[in-house]
């Protein structure tokens, strides 16, 4: 790494144009980094970095600034030909961004790894230059244009869904760890060390060395998806013809009353402990999990017919058709501890509303003063099964005749499978077929990412502040349903595979509470089990499961053992079945929704699962004994590396103000200022309600 020299980088610069669309662009690769300080203003007005001495009060106290203190900027016209340059002070990325623009005459892309972070430093160069805008929100950027530099920012973040150290892993570039001290206050005035150079440079690299991946699997850089779901979503439209597209937009809801309908249905993965063993430190518990449960239940059939008004009111034949299911009731109560209907389907976000609801950690425990919902027929099932139900009526419904998925989906499902199974654990010289394996991985993974995307949401843009679109939610479906080239698949694919995938779970919890066991926890596609648990309902299970599959491939004249690949020792993997090798815990605690620790008989270690806690830290603060896991713990910022972002950017009502620090005059507005923080475990609260009802119905639940 190098400082930037603009004569330096003109003699250096290769052209390296490529024809795209109907324009020039780039097609040599660039990314861009910075490194940032945070610090605060004491009563004497000098600016420190954080001192773990000084407590929360303090930090919320005291005035809140950050500053880039080096940016740092890669060029690689081809693999192997790379420079990476420094800055020190962040105004110069103005002549660094100008000096390329002078030298490619044309557009140019630029990758981040978090767009989202750096955006609001360059919004203090570039600010009223901005334009096409494209993101999910204020604080999950795609990319944005800078038209004086002729430049796209765009997110490598996004795309690869990987952090900067798995990516650094998967091209062969460990990232280094440890080298710079964040606590720290600097200023670009601040010397650095050789170190601390070397790990800024690090970044860079890795980034040039991935992104040369990408453009060469794409053809060239224009090519390249956005986002981890966009490179399924090409395969997707490249394997569906245009009659199938047109087809796909009949399915799609055609106006904004079928739409609010499929919206009040979908819900994601279930996720619970369950409440008799809160807090209790359980022996020999056993994980099994479904095998790539959503790619495994886009086999089964799905609604695909236009819904019809379905007068009787009767729910019947649900293996060939599906409904939807608009019920109300008096009052139910739960049959069992394990409760099954998440308390948000009673809410007016999904259609419905509850009077004298009891919860559990967010589960249903029972309603008093009555309640409607929405329900598919799939959780209609589960859901007359798992409560006592009085007054339950039918308002209304619709039907759709089921049916298998396009053949383009079930053979894409298929192959990213085959491609993950057979190629785990092999190696080879130049690793192209690890990486083979990391993206079939990835692309198996994203396609339920792809099913489940809404096609309404909230517009915004920016135009030197953010702004929200003024278009209505008619307004985006007609644009949907007058671009059927844009459809290769329809809204309620992702209702009714998160639907299938309840429902395989909670069949297979009902099994288990049957037999006598009990679930200690379940997470959407697996359950944790007491080691003895009668496992013959699920062996049972696994050849329904594998019949279903090779149903659904019979339907399209695929060879059968494609559901069946082998790995590299030649064992068969069935797709979506049952797997008893998960995982084997000599202990494990359970305090709630994410909330849970255990002792992994393979390396004998503990291992903890908190919503908040960094996995890698997690485990250190309880010193090897889990009965420290318990309500009111606290992780310390140096076991967790935990931390907490303050916007200065307008947002909240703050910018940064104008200061000088070791001579270096800041005029910045816009800046976000990371503070280490420690995070408390508290869960009980969640469960008071529900263990004050049994209590009061039982007289106790657990010591």
């Amino acid at each position: 790494m190098e400082p930037w020299n603009p004569d330096l980088f003109t003699a250096r610069f290769t052209p390296n144009p490529i024809k795209y669309k109907k324009t020039i662009m780039s097609n040599s690769v660039y990314a861009f980094d910075i490194e940032v300080s945070s610090g605060w203003i004491n009563d004497y007005g000098y600016i420190h970095g954080f001192d773990e001495c000084l407590n929360e009060d303090y930090y919320n106290s005291h005035e809140k600034v950050s500053l880039p203190y080096i940016a740092m900027f890669g060029y690689s016209p081809e693999p192997g030909i790379e420079w990476v340059y420094y800055v020190r002070d962040f105004q110069e990325v103005k002549d660094i961004f100008a000096t390329v623009y002078e030298c490619e005459q044309m557009n140019w892309h630029c990758f981040v790894h978090n767009l989202s972070y750096e955006f609001v430093f360059l919004r203090n160069l570039f600010n009223e230059e901005i334009t096409d805008m494209f993101a999910r929100s204020t604080r999950s950027i795609i990319y944005f244009n800078i038209p004086s530099c002729d430049v796209t920012m765009r997110c490598s973040y996004l795309l690869t869904n990987k952090s900067l150290a798995l990516w650094g892993s998967e091209v062969g570039i460990p990232k280094m760890v440890g080298d710079l001290d964040y606590h720290k206050w600097r200023t670009p005035n601040t010397p650095l060390t050789f170190q601390e150079f070397g790990y800024c440079e690090h970044d860079i690299t890795i980034m040039l060395a991935g992104l040369h991946k990408y453009r060469k699997e794409y053809g060239n850089i224009g090519n390249i998806p956005l986002t981890s779901t966009g490179e399924v979503r090409r395969d997707m439209h490249a394997a569906c013809s245009y009659s199938n597209k047109i087809k796909m937009t009949a399915l799609q809801p055609q106006n904004m009353e079928e739409y609010r309908r499929s919206k009040y249905l979908f819900f994601g993965g279930d996720v619970h402990g369950y409440l008799p063993i809160i807090g209790k430190v359980l022996k020999n518990i056993e994980s099994w999990d479904l095998t790539s449960d959503y790619p495994f239940h886009l086999f089964l059939k799905y609604p695909m017919t236009p819904f019809r008004k379905n007068i009787s009111n009767k729910i019947t034949n649900t293996d060939e058709y599906a409904y939807q299911i608009h019920l109300k009731g008096k009052s139910m109560v739960s049959k069992s501890k394990q409760h099954y209907c998440s308390s948000t389907r009673f809410t007016i976000y999904h259609g419905g509303w509850a009077q004298g609801m009891t919860c559990d950690n967010g589960r249903v425990v029972s309603i008093t003063g009555g309640f409607e919902c929405w329900m598919t027929e799939l959780d209609f099932e589960i859901f007359q099964e798992m409560y006592d139900i009085e007054g339950l009526e039918i308002i209304e419904s619709w039907y759709s005749k089921k049916n298998y998925l396009p053949k383009y989906y079930i053979e894409a499902i298929l192959d990213y499978y085959e491609r993950k199974t057979t190629l785990k654990s092999v190696t080879s010289e130049d690793g192209h077929l690890e990486e083979l394996y990391m993206k079939s991985k990835g692309k198996l993974n994203a396609m339920y990412g792809m099913v489940c995307t809404a096609l309404i949401h909230e517009e915004i843009t920016f135009d030197g502040d953010w702004q929200e679109v003024q278009r209505t939610g008619g307004d985006q479906l007609r644009e949907i349903l007058e671009h059927p080239y844009k459809n290769f698949g329809f809204f309620n694919i992702g209702v009714w595979c998160t639907a299938y995938c309840r429902n395989e779970l909670w069949q297979g919890i009902r099994a288990v509470h049957e037999s006598g066991s009990f679930v200690a926890y379940f997470d959407t596609d697996s359950v944790k089990v007491p080691k003895d648990t009668d496992m013959s309902y699920f062996i049972k299970r696994n050849a329904e499961i594998i019949e279903l599959g090779k149903k659904c491939l019979q339907h399209y004249h695929i060879p059968l053992e494609r559901l069946s690949p082998k790995d590299i020792k030649g064992k068969e993997h069935p797709l979506g079945v049952w797997d008893f090798n998960d995982g084997h815990y000599s202990e494990m605690k359970v305090l709630g929704c994410k909330r849970y620790a255990y002792r992994d008989k393979k390396d004998g270690k503990l291992h903890v699962t908190v919503a908040g806690v960094p996995k890698k830290g997690g485990a250190k603060a309880l010193h090897d004994d889990i009965n420290r896991f318990k309500d009111g713990m606290t992780w310390d910022y140096p076991d967790i590396n935990k931390v907490m972002p303050f916007y200065l950017d307008g947002s909240t009502g703050t910018y940064q103000r104008e200061f000088i620090s070791e001579g270096y005059h800041s005029t910045f507005k816009y800046g976000i200022n990371m503070r280490p923080t420690s995070y408390t475990l508290d869960s009980h609260k969640s469960f008071e309600d529900a263990l004050e009802y049994y209590i009061m119905k039982e007289g106790i639940i657990s010591e």
